[in-house]
């Protein structure tokens, strides 16, 4: 059986009984009731007995994925139909918040993993210990062994797992990752005997049928925040609005095989993030690191915006919030109205007049203008530029200008273009391209004298 199948059917089987452990609880609270972790809890993934099967270590292992595809993320049942996928959305996190935490400042394990066939694994159980080492599970970062003691809840006295021992591959941590092999056995040979934490150790092919392991897992974090800098009216492409920005991120994430799941987007104008113009929701399912800004969002000229991210690895691990801002441009980049040629169609080696009408917005004016020659055949000459005129087109004071270019030359037929670039006083600039098709030159002639 496939580990995906596996997983799939462990998960409804723990999802039943973590529904009637919930109301065993509610009916009769108990210590284990009150000390259960919570999903923050930084170990993730699954541990394999031959005996009891799945030992899972967090219900983020399948908290909100699809119950028939556990690599889609859902909030709901219909998020799953969807994607295509079907089948419910697994909350197991929601029956109970379980998880086991390895301490960053001690080593101490702490919570609890669930098996669906032997129920609560205890990582901190309280002494006496049947033997050496008197502590809890606890990882040495200078050595990466794990020693200590687990315990199984249901089996009393014969419910102890040892973490590491005499024997040669005992449970160790290296690059966040489990390896080796815990043991519960006594006397009476009725131990569930060993516990493998990583498929690697099962042999060549181990994991081929069954890819699963333990893992710390590091939150993920957001970096890099920016927003995308246009050329915002460049040919070719269309004229791009300062008030629809690209904004962006990077995910980073300690544990290489993690990946971004969900992201969530707010933008305001306001620094506390009140009034939002622009809040996503967990957007789930997406690997976006970046986010188009719409007009319809509603940003303005001249404006400061503040806006943060955060991101969802595929364990469902959330980032801190990440923050930046930035500031919309003054006014719209100019608009080139239209270009020509005189004459349209000139030949080969004949003076060619260009001229052009710009317009500059806000209080702005043109600074200077260029005429670019895309054909090499084309000899550029200085620009001529009259005098601007202002006209209110209602959104503002709009700048009229007209300038010309020329005389150029096309040294041979054939089709060629010219770009006009437009900057205006603000150092806002736009360009624009017409395309010219110069035909055969006139022949040249002198008059001789008869022989």
């Amino acid at each position: 059986m496939s580990f995906v199948k596996k997983i799939t059917l462990v998960s409804s089987f723990s999802i039943l009984a973590l529904i009637t452990v919930s109301f065993i609880f509610i009916a009769d609270p108990s210590p284990l009731d009150l000390a259960q972790a919570d999903n923050t809890d930084n170990v993730v993934g699954y541990a394999w007995n031959d005996n009891i099967g799945w030992i899972s270590f967090n219900c983020t292992n399948h908290y909100q994925f699809c119950q028939n595809d556990l690599n889609v993320m859902c909030n709901v049942d219909n998020d799953c139909v969807n994607a295509g996928v079907g089948g419910i959305c697994l909350s197991e996190c929601s029956n109970s918040d379980y998880g086991v935490n390895v301490s960053s400042v001690n080593g101490k394990f702490s919570g609890y993993a669930w098996s669906s066939n032997v129920g609560w694994i205890d990582f901190s159980p309280n002494p006496p210990y049947p033997a050496l080492p008197n502590n809890v599970a606890t990882y040495n970062s200078s050595t990466g062994t794990v020693t200590g003691w687990a315990k199984i809840i249901s089996q009393g006295d014969d419910g102890w797992i040892k973490l590491s021992g005499s024997w040669s591959n005992g449970v160790s941590i290296n690059n966040l990752t489990f390896t080796g092999w815990g043991w519960n056995g006594n006397d009476g040979n009725s131990g569930i005997g060993w516990i493998s934490f990583n498929c690697a150790d099962s042999g060549a092919g181990g994991c081929s049928s069954s890819n699963y392991s333990v893992s710390i897992n590091i939150n993920p974090v957001v970096t890099d925040l920016s927003k995308a800098t246009f050329v915002h009216c460049e040919y070719p492409g269309p004229k791009k609005d300062v008030r629809a920005p690209l904004l962006r991120w990077t995910f980073t994430d300690e544990n290489s095989e993690d990946i971004q799941k969900a992201y969530e987007l707010v933008l305001s104008a306001n620094q506390d993030y009140s009034s939002p113009l622009i809040n996503t929701g967990k957007v789930i399912n997406s690997s976006a690191s970046q986010y188009d800004v719409s007009l319809s969002d509603g940003l303005n000229y001249d404006t400061i915006y503040y806006w943060r991210v955060r991101v969802w690895d595929n364990h469902n691990f959330a980032s801190d919030w990440a923050s930046s801002s930035f500031k919309t441009d003054k006014h719209a980049y100019p608009d080139i109205i239209d270009i020509t040629a005189n004459p349209t169609s000139p030949r080969a080696l004949e003076d060619t007049l260009f001229s052009a009408t710009a317009k500059t917005y806000g209080s702005s004016s043109v600074a200077n203008n260029g005429w670019l020659f895309s054909s090499s055949d084309t000899i550029p000459t200085s620009v001529a530029t009259s005098t601007y005129t202002a006209v209110d087109l209602g959104g503002g004071v709009i700048q009229s200008n007209t300038q010309g270019a020329g005389p150029v030359q096309f040294q041979t037929s054939g089709a060629g273009e010219v770009l006009l670039g437009v900057t205006d006083t603000d150092g806002y600039y736009c360009e624009k391209p017409l395309s010219v098709s110069s035909t055969i030159s006139l022949p040249t002639w002198r008059e001789v004298k008869p022989q």
